[in-house]
Parts: C-alpha cells; sequence; structure tokens
C-alpha cells in the first residue's frame, strides 16, 4: 500500500514535458509545455494458501482500479482482503 502511494505521488510531482512527433516550427516552444500526469492505481495483495491463483490477485487488483477511477483521478483503492477458505 505504501509503495502504491509512493509510485502515485512521484509521478504526480515528476516534470513530463510535450515531446513534439514531428519537426515543424512550433516545436521549440511544445517542449517547455509541462504536462500534468496523475495516475490511479489499484493495490490487492495474498496471502498464502488463501490465494493459489494469481488470476483471482489479478481480478481483485483490477476491481480496485475501477473503484479508484470511478471516485476520481489520482488515486490508490485497496480490495477487500482476502476471505479464508471455510473448513
Amino acid at each position: 500500500m505504501i509503495v502504491a502511494e509512493r509510485i502515485r505521488h512521484a509521478v504526480e510531482a515528476d516534470a513530463f514535458y510535450d515531446v513534439p512527433r514531428f519537426p515543424s516550427a512550433e516545436a521549440a516552444a511544445a517542449e517547455h509545455v509541462r504536462l500534468q500526469v496523475t495516475i490511479s492505481l489499484g493495490v490487492a495483495t495474498a496471502v498464502r494458501p488463501v490465494s493459489p491463483k494469481p488470476d483471482e490477485v489479478v481480478r481483485r487488483a483490477d476491481s480496485a482500479l475501477y473503484e479508484a477511477k470511478s471516485t476520481g483521478r489520482n488515486r490508490v483503492a485497496y480490495a477487500a482482503p482476502e476471505e479464508e477458505p471455510s473448513a
């Protein structure tokens, strides 16, 4: 969870500049335009032996990502903890 927040913050704080794809008279000016870049992340964790299938962890992280996107930009959402298997 801490790692995801660090990544999110690093992307937000870094400087990204527009790089023109084709040379033109406006290319030099475009290189000095700072872009505001943010990311949203979905995080899921697994504790063995509860999650024997990696695709389940990915599915939970994907659900958390959609939650982060639906609640706004530049966020980290955490998947609900795994449920213990019934005996």
